[in-house]
């Protein structure tokens, strides 16, 4: 193990932790810290890590072509987001979306994404893959695109991945009404809950550290027998692991001296509220909409509570737990009637 450099590792929390004093995400790192830890145990234990799996889904079943992905954005916007509608043929018309085919020889920004360029003029780029992904990716960051704003606050970090994966996943659900083929769509959720479960991994190297600085401040070779005295819980299960995720957040901020824990967060909190609505019915549309009405509000606790979000519930985390536990059952059966096919 490389020599851990405390100074360096001081530095950059001391710095994350004035920028963000006062934030949810600190002021709430404990309880964020042990939801995350369920999340990943969870997902680690389930068929979303079987690589085997993984692979047998990676190939899809159905070409679209870019006509037939936006026919069927099209229509889903009609049948449930005609509130957005306008606004999705305006960024088509301005050439705020760009659609991107990677076969095409001129093409070289081959990056899915929304933001804003050097002239501050909105961007939309998604690539196309010519699957099932297309429809998914094209709401995914119209979505990140209708929240974004001139003067954004911070809260709108916690919120726009929820927004934004909830609508994905609710095109997922239209397509399947459509015919889109179960192995495609339960591709699709298999990438998002990997995607979120390495996300997990990832911001789990960095809780246990910033949930110390912030309690007990500055990390020396006495850190972890620190923690046992004061009983911070969670914790790492002994020194050697702690010295572990001393040693990996080291190489992350050398290599990104700019590295934003809650960047990585966004994905692991958004992908749970996500599956949490899509399992809340059908109804539960319009709250969406309306947080993303509210996702420069400044107040991610009320932003929270007006989709019914509490992390200090215990009822509430059951329900995040069973709208995921939804999810990693579709892939389930999926993989298992097309074992019963080929039996």
């Amino acid at each position: 193990m490389a020599n851990i450099d405390y100074e360096k590792i001081n530095k950059y929390l001391n710095r994350y932790c004035s920028k963000m004093d006062g934030s949810y995400f600190l002021e709430n790192i404990s309880t964020l810290y042990n939801l995350t830890l369920s999340l990943a145990r969870k997902l680690k234990t389930s068929i979303i890590t079987d690589r085997k799996v993984r692979r047998s889904l990676k190939e899809p079943t159905q070409y679209f072509t870019l006509i037939e992905s936006l026919d069927l954005v099209d229509k889903y916007l009609t049948e449930k987001l005609p509130m957005y509608k306008e606004d999705f043929n305006k960024a088509m018309s301005s050439g705020t979306l760009n659609i991107l085919d990677p076969d095409d020889d001129e093409v070289t920004d081959l990056e899915s994404y929304a933001g804003i360029d050097e002239q501050e003029h909105h961007v939309i780029n998604v690539v196309l893959s010519h699957d099932a992904n297309d429809p998914n990716t094209i709401i995914h960051e119209f979505l990140h695109d209708m929240n974004r704003k001139e003067k954004e606050k911070g809260s709108r970090r916690y919120i726009s991945e929820a927004i934004s994966i909830y609508f994905e996943l609710d095109i997922n659900n239209f397509m399947l009404e459509q015919g889109v083929s179960s192995e495609d769509i339960s591709s699709l959720l298999m990438y998002r809950l990997n995607d979120c479960y390495h996300c997990s991994e990832d911001i789990l190297i960095v809780f246990p550290l910033l949930y110390y600085f912030y309690n007990l401040g500055q990390i020396d070779e006495q850190s972890y027998q620190n923690i046992l005295n004061f009983n911070l819980l969670p914790r790492p299960s002994d020194e050697k692991r702690f010295n572990e995720i001393l040693s990996d957040f080291q190489k992350i901020i050398e290599k990104k001296p700019e590295y934003d824990p809650l960047h990585t967060f966004s994905y692991v909190i958004g992908t749970m509220v996500a599956f949490y609505g899509i399992n809340q019915g059908e109804e539960f549309r319009e709250k969406m909409v309306g947080l993303n009405d509210l996702a420069n509000s400044g107040n991610v606790k009320n932003i929270f509570s007006h989709i019914g979000i509490d992390i200090y519930n215990d009822n509430c985390i059951k329900q995040i737990d069973a709208g995921l536990d939804k999810g990693i059952n579709i892939i389930s059966t999926t993989i298992n009637k097309r074992s019963s096919k080929e039996k």
